[in-house]
């Protein structure tokens, strides 16, 4: 019965994933809050390092370091990030739960270094029923509204997708509802 209880993955409703111009004024609001406390970061640096070569190296770290706490740790966690208490909406995975770290990190890598890149993400969920990005899709997770509950329950199935010469491999709940 476990097994089985491992491939249901939950469905929401389609007013309840969040879209195209939610999802680019998240990013801008994130981008603005990440540009902000690198600038407050690099600041604190400058103030405590005199030798450039030591200097690039810490704000760099830093940032990364930022980017990755902010736009994968703490946008799962239940405080989300600003854009996403802004836009009242949360992060979750195909069985409608918090997402692992792993699987946050490994969403904004794709962003970061491919194979996605932001424009053809983002452009990629205005054809979505689920509203999910490339990356989202990939690594198996939903943007909803915080207060989104699941009306059903379908199976988890492989699907495979050839874009822009990739094949692309993940996991997707099945229509076809589960009483």
């Amino acid at each position: 019965m476990k097994n089985r209880e491992e491939n249901i993955g939950v469905i929401y409703e389609k007013k309840d994933y969040a879209g195209f111009l939610k999802r680019v004024v998240i990013a801008m609001i994130d981008i603005v809050v990440i540009a902000a406390v690198s600038a407050c970061g690099s600041y604190f640096v400058d103030s405590f390092f005199s030798f450039e070569e030591t200097h690039h190296k810490f704000n760099f770290i830093f940032i990364v370091a930022f980017s990755i706490t902010y736009l994968a740790i703490l946008k799962r966690s239940k405080f989300r990030t600003v854009g996403y208490l802004l836009a009242r909406v949360k992060i979750v995975d195909l069985k409608g739960e918090r997402p692992s770290v792993f699987k946050m990190i490994l969403r904004e890598l794709l962003i970061l270094l491919g194979p996605f890149e932001l424009f053809t993400d983002i452009v990629w969920l205005t054809s979505e029923a689920t509203k999910q990005t490339l990356r989202d899709k990939y690594v198996g997770t939903y943007v909803i509204r915080q207060n989104a509950i699941p009306v059903g329950k379908g199976r988890l199935q492989n699907v495979s997708l050839g874009f822009m010469g990739w094949n692309l491999v993940y996991r997707e709940v099945q229509e076809s509802q589960i009483k």
